[in-house]
Protein backbone atom coordinates (compact mmCIF):
# COMPACT_ATOMS: atom_id res chain seq x y z
CA UNK A 1 0.00 0.00 0.00
CA UNK A 2 0.96 3.72 -0.09
CA UNK A 3 1.28 4.02 3.66
CA UNK A 4 3.66 1.07 4.25
CA UNK A 5 5.82 2.49 1.27
CA UNK A 6 5.66 5.80 2.55
CA UNK A 7 6.74 4.35 5.83
CA UNK A 8 9.56 2.59 4.50
CA UNK A 9 11.05 5.49 2.51
CA UNK A 10 11.40 6.96 6.19
CA UNK A 11 14.41 6.44 8.75
CA UNK A 12 12.13 6.39 11.38
CA UNK A 13 8.42 6.33 12.54
CA UNK A 14 7.49 7.30 16.11
CA UNK A 15 3.90 7.97 14.99
CA UNK A 16 1.00 6.99 12.77
CA UNK A 17 -2.29 8.80 12.88
CA UNK A 18 -4.82 7.76 10.05
CA UNK A 19 -7.49 10.06 10.59
CA UNK A 20 -9.56 9.84 6.99
CA UNK A 21 -9.56 7.50 4.18
CA UNK A 22 -12.28 9.38 2.17
CA UNK A 23 -11.59 10.79 -1.28
CA UNK A 24 -13.34 14.49 -1.34
CA UNK A 25 -12.68 18.34 -2.91
CA UNK A 26 -12.36 20.46 -0.13
CA UNK A 27 -13.72 23.74 0.04
CA UNK A 28 -10.97 26.19 0.17
CA UNK A 29 -11.55 27.84 3.31
CA UNK A 30 -10.16 24.50 4.60
CA UNK A 31 -6.85 25.59 4.25
CA UNK A 32 -7.50 28.98 6.47
CA UNK A 33 -9.50 26.85 9.45
CA UNK A 34 -6.77 24.56 9.77
CA UNK A 35 -3.84 26.92 10.07
CA UNK A 36 -6.33 28.89 13.23
CA UNK A 37 -6.95 25.54 14.40
CA UNK A 38 -3.17 24.62 14.23
CA UNK A 39 -1.52 27.84 15.83
CA UNK A 40 -4.67 27.68 18.69
CA UNK A 41 -3.20 23.99 19.69
CA UNK A 42 0.20 25.09 19.76
CA UNK A 43 0.00 28.14 21.67
CA UNK A 44 -2.31 26.00 24.16
CA UNK A 45 -0.94 22.61 23.84
CA UNK A 46 -0.13 21.89 27.50
CA UNK A 47 -4.27 22.51 28.61
CA UNK A 48 -5.79 21.18 25.22
CA UNK A 49 -4.48 17.59 25.65
CA UNK A 50 -5.98 16.76 28.98
CA UNK A 51 -9.49 17.58 27.22
CA UNK A 52 -9.20 14.98 24.21
CA UNK A 53 -10.86 11.72 24.23
CA UNK A 54 -7.85 9.68 23.25
CA UNK A 55 -5.86 8.57 26.85
CA UNK A 56 -2.73 6.33 26.80
CA UNK A 57 -1.25 5.66 29.90
CA UNK A 58 2.15 4.62 28.88
CA UNK A 59 2.71 7.86 26.83
CA UNK A 60 5.23 10.29 28.46
CA UNK A 61 6.37 13.73 27.71
CA UNK A 62 9.55 14.05 25.54
CA UNK A 63 12.06 16.22 27.43
CA UNK A 64 13.33 19.42 26.14
CA UNK A 65 16.76 17.54 24.86
CA UNK A 66 14.49 15.64 22.61
CA UNK A 67 12.90 18.09 21.33
CA UNK A 68 16.45 19.66 20.19
CA UNK A 69 17.68 16.82 19.04
CA UNK A 70 14.38 16.48 16.71
CA UNK A 71 14.13 19.83 15.42
CA UNK A 72 17.90 19.99 14.69
CA UNK A 73 17.27 17.11 12.49
CA UNK A 74 14.51 18.28 10.90
CA UNK A 75 11.82 15.95 12.23
CA UNK A 76 9.92 17.90 14.29
CA UNK A 77 8.25 21.49 13.97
Amino acid sequence: SRLEKTKQSMCSVSCVHVYSLSKSQLPDMVGALYATDYDSIRQNLRQSSKYGGIVCSESTQRSQEDLDSFRSKGTYL
